[in-house]
């Protein structure tokens, strides 16, 4: 689900969604920029180079203060930033029944 910022901010009003610390720069169109912990998580590498669902993926773990992500790299990341959002609603923020 993506949502706006118009809906970001008002999840935030109203306690549906919670980040902190949170300062407004770091609300975007339809994102909000996070800070990232130090332990990521990436796929090992497949002989053939692809991913399937249904089998058991690997992780490979590590932790480091710095990273730099490649083009088309996938990342999992921790962030220090704790975030909470409260299920049943919809994109618009609206609880649905």
């Amino acid at each position: 689900m993506i949502l706006s910022d118009k809906t970001i901010l008002n999840m935030l009003k109203n306690g549906r969604l919670s980040i902190e610390p949170l300062e407004n720069y770091q609300i975007q169109p339809a994102s909000v920029d996070i800070c990232l912990g130090n332990t990521f998580s990436m796929i090992e590498d497949s002989s053939d180079g692809i991913i399937a669902l249904n089998k058991h993926i690997n992780y490979k773990v590590f932790e480091t203060e710095k990273y730099l992500l490649l083009p088309g790299q996938f990342v999992l990341a921790t962030t220090i930033m704790p975030i909470v959002v409260l299920s049943n609603y919809n994109q618009d923020g609206v609880l649905d029944s």
